[in-house]
């Protein structure tokens, strides 16, 4: 049984060895074959025809996904950059509306400046902190006081013309009574005429009015209004005010004449106190008291 056994195992491997040779040999034979007439690379080629659409239907979802992720993509950047752009845009309107801001404080500055040069008085500008404009006073605070040579009864201009006068000083702030203030009268002339008269404020009735004048004085609307230099408090030439109107009611003895003021009085942001040694009025004193308290 063993030597029998041993035989049989001896021709397994011999058959196993033929087949192998010929296995050898049909491989070699195919692979001249293939190289002479590309028969593979045929067979190869209808292969990949028919499984194209497979690979197709695999990549599409693939495809789709990648260009969604890239939309995406480029939306959020666009996003990202619109916001950017509306947060710079804001920046610079903002930079834009304090540049006029500037520009305008600037312009009034200069009106300032000019007013001083043209008429060369010893000036001393100042803003505006507070305005009053209540029926039975009208008078401004401002931030220039006793420790910057502010006296009572400085005169107080813009660059149009005449606001009013220092009335109440403190070390560091001032009270400004307008010429369009109930209880004001300042002299003036009319500069077309040389007529000279007093201009009371108006308060609730009007911004100035005239009510001292002749039935027959020759006054018309639109003629300007000067200080006259009488009093020494204002000095002469000072632009005031421009007539409006007058009235010559039946059976009165006077015409009484309605001004409106050149001075921005209601909307002055910065001012320019005339600091000439001026005569104080008659009973005038500083006043110690802060303006900036109430009453």
């Amino acid at each position: 049984m063993a030597i029998g056994s041993g035989k049989g195992l001896a021709g397994d491997a011999g058959l196993q060895t033929s087949r192998l040779i010929v296995y050898l040999f049909v491989a070699l034979f195919l692979m001249a074959l293939d190289h002479r007439a590309q028969y593979l690379n045929r067979f190869h080629s209808a292969v990949g025809e028919l499984v194209q659409p497979i690979y197709l239907i695999i990549d599409w979802p693939l495809h789709w996904a990648d260009q969604v992720s890239r939309w995406a993509t480029r939306s959020q950047a666009l996003i990202d950059q619109n916001e950017r752009l509306s947060d710079e845009l804001s920046r610079q309107q903002a930079d834009l509306l304090l540049l006029q801001s500037l520009q305008q404080e600037n312009q009034v500055l200069r009106e300032l400046l000019g007013l001083s040069k043209a008429r060369r008085f010893d000036a001393l500008a100042a803003r505006v902190r507070r305005v009053d404009l209540n029926p039975f006073s009208h008078r401004l605070i401002i931030d220039q006081g006793r420790g910057d040579d502010v006296a009572v009864a400085d005169a107080v201009v813009d660059g149009q013309g005449l606001l009013g006068q220092v009335d109440r000083v403190s070390a560091g702030s001032s009270q400004v009574i307008l010429i369009t203030d109930p209880d004001h009268a300042l002299p003036v002339r009319v500069a077309r005429t040389g007529l000279v008269t007093l201009a009371y404020g108006g308060g609730l009735r009007a911004d100035l009015l005239l009510p001292d004048l002749p039935m027959n004085v020759d006054l018309v609307a639109g003629d300007a209004l000067v200080t006259s230099g009488l009093g020494g408090v204002f000095p002469p030439g000072l632009p005031v005010a421009t007539i409006t109107g007058i009235d010559r009611p039946q059976g009165e003895n006077f015409a009484v004449a309605q001004a409106t003021p050149q001075g921005a009085h209601d909307r002055a942001r910065f001012v320019l106190v005339l600091t000439d040694d001026q005569p104080a009025p008659v009973g005038a004193s500083p006043n110690a008291e802060d303006p900036t308290r109430d009453g």
